[in-house]
């Protein structure tokens, strides 16, 4: 939902931060698992800075995490070690359990905590003990919700089922391609085959990145899985402790430490976790802003130039929308109301299944059929992306399998019904128009500045445009700017450019640029319009 309280139109933007060091607010919900392992217990486990601490740490943590992200996905978000002691039988640990306090989920019970690690570690058929080489003594096995007496527990003690915790990040980016066949479930964060991969990589660069830089490394976050040629890429976030007085490694130590561990002849971790990864393909990055600044000193771009590398296919099918001949004609109600609702539907489709890849949709003509309604889009890809423009048939089967699954509500939601067998995807001829696979344009642009606040919880994966969450928030607020800008103001908006997500105190602020058309006659709309408490 909107929050107008703050809804600004200016003509320029602040300039954003290339690398996240910022205080991150998260909602948690926390539960005390304690158990021991038969692993002989020396004095160095009391001292977190301790090669033997770190070891074990890692080892423990990774083994948490695949069990618990295993059973309960992306409610269960990490394990954080909070001690070890001595026992009779070898070594106890215990762990804090963080869940997700902004999902809708109830937070698991202790005794279904319990049950699943004692599943685990019983399971005659699991290779996770082997692989961690961890044994756990099952009769030692507690679950327990935070009290005033469990250590360590932040907030005063206070039990935790949705304490707020306020924790200091610093983040880098590693991308990587892994030999693991793309399927598109991948594409879905809430799907068993994300679910599962995202547990491995998890788990894989934990131990990676624990080991290499102990407690200044914290946890790793997947962000996006995308096809490649050679199997997978993955982009995930490498979170380091913000409260360390030690410095951020820097990106080439990062990916350094990587190349050594899946190169060296004589570790095991690529046989333990099953994970191959492509040497060459492995990038480290700091974050930064992916849109360009719109200039300070243009104020609001009465007739900015801007010179855009585009790449383009070309979209025909055939809609179940009776034909009326105002469809002919681009600046009648009927061709914009329509043009919004294909424009919206194909955003959504093609944003989810190539991201920063697909720029946008524009709707070229309308036609008479049988059927109903003939259309032909042109889809425009980035035209600076390092990626390849996708196959036409690539395309089309996006289309196809979009409007087939009997799972989604797309259609439904966009009151649209494509002939399946009238999909079409050619690349620019000399009928419909120069042939763009790469082409060059200039385009006249007028350009202003939203922002607004949505009653949307922050996360921090809104800070990477590349990520999961902020593609798919996105994708909401283009296709719900683009419905209303383009009812009122015609073919003179052209479209919604997201520039950046923000932390508020009433959710997340978001910066779109709102792209009119420099060539039409009519005036820019007035941007004095804003509105505060």
């Amino acid at each position: 939902m909107l929050n107008l309280e703050y809804f600004i139109f200016s003509g320029s933007r602040q300039n954003t931060c290339s690398s996240i060091t910022g205080s991150l607010t998260v909602p948690t919900q926390v539960l005390i698992l304690q158990a021991t392992l038969e692993v002989p217990f020396v004095p160095a486990l009391e001292n977190s800075q301790s090669t033997e601490y770190q070891e074990l740490a890692t080892t423990v943590i990774g083994f948490y995490d695949v069990i618990f992200s295993s059973r309960y996905g992306l409610l269960f978000e990490r394990t954080e070690v909070r001690s070890f002691s001595r026992r009779e039988e070898g070594t106890a640990v215990e762990v804090a359990l963080i869940f997700n306090g902004t999902s809708s989920e109830t937070l698991p019970s202790t005794d279904d905590v319990a049950e699943t690690l004692i599943r685990a570690v019983t399971d005659p058929d699991s290779t996770l003990t082997t692989q961690f080489n961890v044994t756990v003594v099952v009769d030692s096995i507690r679950v327990l919700t935070p009290t005033p007496t469990t250590p360590e527990v932040p907030v005063t003690g206070s039990p935790l089922p949705a304490a707020t915790t306020t924790v200091p990040t610093q983040v880098l980016i590693l991308q990587a391609t892994l030999e693991v066949p793309f399927v598109p479930a991948l594409e879905n964060s809430q799907s068993t085959e994300y679910q599962e991969l995202a547990t491995t990589v998890i788990g894989f660069c934990d131990v990676i990145f624990s080991i290499r830089y102990g407690i200044l490394f914290e946890r790793t976050e997947v962000r996006s899985f995308s096809r490649r040629e050679e199997g997978t890429a993955v982009e995930v976030a490498l979170i380091f402790n913000g409260t360390s007085s030690e410095t951020l490694p820097s990106t080439d130590d990062v990916a350094e430490t990587l190349i050594r561990a899946v190169t060296d002849p004589d570790s095991t971790l690529t046989t333990q976790f099953n994970v191959t990864v492509v040497v060459d393909s492995i990038r480290v990055l700091t974050p930064t802003p992916t849109t360009p600044e719109v200039p300070v000193t243009g104020s609001p771009l009465p007739a900015a130039t801007t010179t855009v590398p585009t790449q383009v296919l070309i979209l025909q099918t055939t809609l179940e929308v009776p034909f009326v001949p105002a469809l002919e004609n681009s600046q009648s109600t009927e061709y914009q109301e329509l043009a919004t609702t294909v424009i919206g539907f194909c955003d959504v489709i093609f944003s989810i299944r190539y991201g920063i890849l697909f720029e946008r949709t524009e709707v070229r003509s309308f036609s008479r059929r049988e059927e109903g309604t003939a259309v032909e889009v042109a889809l425009i890809f980035n035209g600076t992306s390092s990626e390849t423009l996708p196959s036409t048939d690539d395309v089309a089967e996006t289309l196809i399998r979009a409007v087939t699954d009997p799972d989604s509500t797309l259609t439904t939601q966009f009151n649209v019904t494509v002939v399946v067998d009238s999909i079409r995807v050619l690349t620019p001829t000399s009928t419909t128009g120069s042939p763009l696979p790469a082409a060059t344009t200039t385009v006249p642009t007028q350009v202003l500045i939203l922002q607004t606040t949505l009653e949307v919880p922050f996360v921090p994966a809104l800070e990477n445009s590349q990520s999961t969450e902020y593609q798919v928030l996105a994708t909401t607020v283009v296709g719900f700017y683009d419905v209303i800008f383009r009812i009122r103001y015609g073919i003179l908006f052209e479209r919604t450019e997201v520039r950046s997500f923000s932390r508020r105190e009433e959710g997340t602020a978001v910066e779109v640029a709102l792209i009119f058309n420099g060539t039409r006659s009519e005036t820019l709309p007035a941007r004095t319009m804003s509105r505060r408490p």
